[in-house]
């Protein structure tokens, strides 16, 4: 395997698992990885500067929340039919 693959993290946990690099390998190759914290760039600065607002988080944090009731639902209702449908396999039978 190419040396430029062995720390991909896509296949890190494949390549810990089959022994081809240890954590004690990877984590020194962390470590001597070049900060370069100084060329990245600020999305909402970036962003900010076009007058382009940020969207907040809370409108997933939100549609998720409302999932949640709507799957208890469909839960219950699955609950209280599966006694129907045994009772309609067992009087076919």
């Amino acid at each position: 395997m190419q040396e430029n693959t062995k720390h991909d993290v896509r296949l890190l946990d494949r390549m810990l698992a089959s022994g081809q690099i240890t954590q004690a390998e990877h984590d020194g190759f962390l470590k001597d990885l070049p900060d370069t914290k100084d060329k990245a760039d600020n999305v909402e600065e970036a962003l900010a500067d076009r007058n382009d607002a940020v969207a907040p988080a809370t409108p997933v944090k939100k549609a998720a929340a409302e999932a949640k009731p709507k799957k208890a639902a469909a839960e219950k209702t699955a609950a209280k039919k599966a006694p129907k449908k045994a009772a309609k396999k067992k009087a076919g039978k």
